[in-house]
Parts: structure tokens; C-alpha cells; sequence
């Protein structure tokens, strides 16, 4: 029995059984749906974000190697598309669309709650 508050953490991976995507999934699928998905960028658009600010989001991901849009969005460098850079996280179809189909878990998979055990 655990007697004393603990955490813990899981990568990104852990919730790929759910349907969303890996890092690497979530960085290709947020640069093709600003290449080519208008829908994406309205979406981003509706949010307050410049086509400027788009723009340069979609210029500066397709010119960088990072692994995933997390990394991208630490570089000091992209700090002024920190904003738009979350947004299209969470506005990517692919996080979207994962966050609709599951309400549950997977089969086999135990899901934890808040508070403390009894």
C-alpha cells in the first residue's frame, strides 16, 4: 500500500495506446497541416494567431531537425512562437481527433485517479 504521496512520470509514448500521437508523429503531423490543410490554419487563425505568426511557426519547424515540437519550442530562438507553437499542439488533428474517440482506456490498461488510495 502506498503511504505517502508520490509521482509519476510517464514519456509521451505512455499514451500512445489511447490514440494520441507520439512526438515524432505530432511534429510530422503539425508540419503537413500547415503545408496543406487550410483547415489548420483557419483553426489557428480563429485563435487569435496572425498569418504572420503561422507562417513563421510552419517557415521555422520544416527547417529544423528536432525530434518533436516540444524540443522545437524550447530553443531560445523560437520563444516568440512558443504561443502559436502550443496551439497548433493542441489543435493538431491528430490530438484532436484521439482526445474525441477515447473516453476510456484501452483494454488491459488500469487508469489511476486523484487523491489518495483507500
Amino acid at each position: 500500500m502506498i503511504k505517502q504521496p508520490i509521482v509519476i512520470v510517464l514519456g509521451a509514448v505512455a499514451s500512445k495506446p489511447y490514440g494520441f500521437p507520439t512526438a515524432r508523429e505530432l511534429l510530422r503531423d503539425i508540419r503537413k497541416s500547415l503545408a496543406t490543410e487550410p483547415a489548420f490554419r483557419i483553426r489557428l487563425l480563429g485563435s487569435n494567431y496572425s498569418e504572420a505568426e503561422i507562417g513563421s511557426l510552419h517557415s521555422a519547424l520544416m527547417g529544423s531537425p528536432v525530434a518533436s515540437v516540444d524540443a522545437f519550442l524550447e530553443i531560445p530562438a523560437h520563444a516568440s512562437l512558443a504561443r502559436v507553437g502550443k496551439a497548433a499542439i493542441a489543435s493538431s488533428p491528430s490530438t484532436s481527433s484521439a482526445a474525441l474517440a477515447r473516453s476510456t482506456p484501452p483494454d488491459g490498461l488500469c487508469v489511476g485517479t486523484r487523491g489518495s488510495p483507500k
